[in-house]
C-alpha cells in the first residue's frame, strides 16, 4: 500500500516539476517578442 503512495506522489511531484519548467521555458519565449515591441514603443505623454 504504502508502495503505491509512495509512486504516486512522486510521478505527481516529477510530473509537476516538469510542467512548470516547461511552462517557465515557454513564457520567456512568448514574452520576450511582446518585450521588446513595447520596450520600442514610446512613452504617453501625460
Amino acid at each position: 500500500m504504502w508502495l503505491i503512495v509512495l509512486f504516486t506522489f512522486t510521478s505527481l511531484t516529477v510530473l509537476y516539476s516538469g510542467f512548470a519548467w516547461v511552462l517557465s521555458e515557454q513564457r520567456e519565449a512568448v514574452l520576450t517578442p511582446y518585450r521588446s515591441a513595447l520596450s520600442t514603443v514610446p512613452e504617453p505623454r501625460s
